[in-house]
C-alpha cells in the first residue's frame, strides 16, 4: 500500500519536473511540496494515501486539499472499518453525510461543490458544509437530481421545502458575496425566488424547477418570483426550465422580463410560458426549444402576442435566436422569413404558430 501511494506521487511528480532532474522520495518533501502534489489527486485517492503513513496522514489535513467535491462520486469515498453498517450496506445520503463530517473535521476550503444529490431530502448534509467548511472562496455549486429521478413529478413535502430554503439562507450569509455560479432544482415559491435574488454575486444562474402541479394554490410561477431572480445585479446567464399550466379561466397578463445586465436567456424545455414583454439591453442569445410543445402556448380567451416582435422592440443587441445567427445586432438583421419563424416552435401568434397547430 505505502509503494503504491509512493509511486502514484512520483509519477505525479515526474510529469511536473525535467526528465534530468532527480526526484526526491516523496516522504522526504516539506509539507508545501506535499500538499502541492496531492491537490492532482481526487478526494479518494488523497485518502487511501493519508493511510500509508503517519506523515501523510498529517498532510490530509491541510485544508486547502479538500477545494473541489463531487458529491456524485461518493461511492468512491472510503468508509471506516469500525462503523456499525458494512460499506456495501451504505446509504449514498449515509455516504455523503460521512464525507461532509469528514470534510468538516478539516474545515475544508470549498471552491466548488457538484454532483447528483436530493438536495430537498439531504438539506442536513449540505448544511454541515456550508457551516463547518471555510466558504468564503465557494464560487460554484452544481447540483442535480440523483440519476433516475423526474422532475415533473418530484413533490417536495413542506418540511423539505423549509429545510432547503435554510440552505439556500445559508448560502446567501456565508457566499453571497463569492458565489459566481449556481445550477439547481427549485421549486416555485416566492420565498425560494426572493432568497436567489439575494445571492449578489451570481453572474451564471442555471434552475431546473420541479413539478408544480403539487401547489394548488399557484401551480406556475408567479411573476414577482421571476423579478426577484432577474432583480441579481450580475446576471449574465441565465437558463431556466419549467412545465407549467395556466387555466384559461384564470386571467393571467404574461410575464414581464427585465434585467440590465443579462446577457445570454435559455429557456431550456419550459412549456407555457406566456410572455408579455422582453427588456434586455444586453441580451445577445436567446433560446427556447420545446420539441414536443410550443414554448410560449395561448388558449382561446388569450391572444398570443407575436414574440418576434417583442424580442425586436426589447433585444436591440440580439445575434443568437435557438439555431439562428445573425453577423448584425437586432431581430430585423436575421431575415428570417415566415415560414423559418413557425420552424422555431418560438412564437403561437396567428401568423408565425407552427403549422401543426393551425389544422
Amino acid at each position: 500500500m505505502a509503494d503504491s501511494a509512493e509511486w502514484t506521487i512520483l509519477n505525479i511528480l515526474q510529469r511536473r519536473r525535467p526528465v534530468h532532474v532527480k526526484t526526491t522520495i516523496p516522504n522526504d518533501l516539506p509539507e508545501e511540496c506535499l500538499v502541492h502534489v496531492l491537490e492532482n489527486l481526487q478526494f479518494h485517492e488523497i485518502c487511501n494515501i493519508a493511510r500509508v503513513c503517519k506523515r501523510f496522514y498529517q498532510v490530509s489535513w491541510n485544508p486547502t486539499l479538500w477545494k473541489s467535491i463531487d458529491l456524485s462520486s461518493v461511492y468512491a469515498f472510503p468508509i471506516s472499518g469500525n462503523l456499525v453498517y458494512l460499506s456495501q450496506m451504505m446509504t449514498f445520503p449515509k455516504r455523503r453525510m460521512l464525507l461532509a463530517l469528514f470534510l468538516s473535521a478539516r474545515r475544508a476550503a470549498l471552491t466548488d461543490i457538484h454532483g447528483d444529490i436530493d438536495i430537498y431530502r439531504e438539506a442536513g448534509m449540505f448544511l454541515c458544509l456550508l457551516i463547518n467548511c471555510n466558504v468564503r472562496n465557494l464560487q460554484t455549486v452544481k447540483l442535480r437530481l440523483p440519476f433516475g429521478t423526474n422532475y415533473h413529478t418530484y413533490m417536495p413535502s413542506g418540511q423539505e421545502l423549509q429545510t432547503f430554503q435554510d440552505v439556500l439562507r445559508c448560502l446567501v450569509q456565508k457566499c453571497s458575496n463569492v458565489l459566481k455560479s449556481l445550477k439547481c432544482y427549485v421549486d416555485i415559491s416566492y420565498t425560494t425566488a426572493k432568497l436567489l435574488g439575494s445571492l449578489h454575486s451570481l453572474e451564471y444562474l442555471n434552475l431546473q424547477y420541479v413539478s408544480p402541479s403539487w401547489r394548488s394554490d399557484l401551480p406556475y410561477l408567479h411573476p414577482k418570483s421571476i423579478d426577484a431572480i432577474l432583480s441579481l445585479p450580475n446576471l449574465k446567464y441565465l437558463k431556466m426550465s419549467i412545465s407549467q399550466f395556466i387555466s384559461e379561466n384564470k386571467y393571467f397578463p404574461g410575464y414581464v422580463l427585465q434585467s440590465d445586465s443579462l446577457e445570454e436567456l435559455d429557456f431550456g424545455f419550459t412549456k407555457q410560458f406566456i410572455i408579455k414583454k422582453l427588456l434586455f439591453p444586453k441580451l445577445h442569445t436567446l433560446k427556447a426549444e420545446s420539441p414536443h410543445k410550443i414554448f410560449h402556448m395561448s388558449d382561446s380567451k388569450r391572444v398570443a402576442v407575436c414574440l418576434f416582435d417583442v424580442v425586436e422592440r426589447g433585444c436591440p443587441l440580439i445575434q443568437t435566436l435557438n439555431d439562428y445567427t445573425s453577423l448584425v445586432p437586432g431581430l430585423q438583421n436575421f431575415n428570417l422569413s415566415d415560414i423559418q419563424k413557425r420552424d422555431l416552435y418560438f412564437c403561437n401568434c396567428s401568423l408565425h404558430a407552427p403549422s401543426r397547430f393551425n389544422h
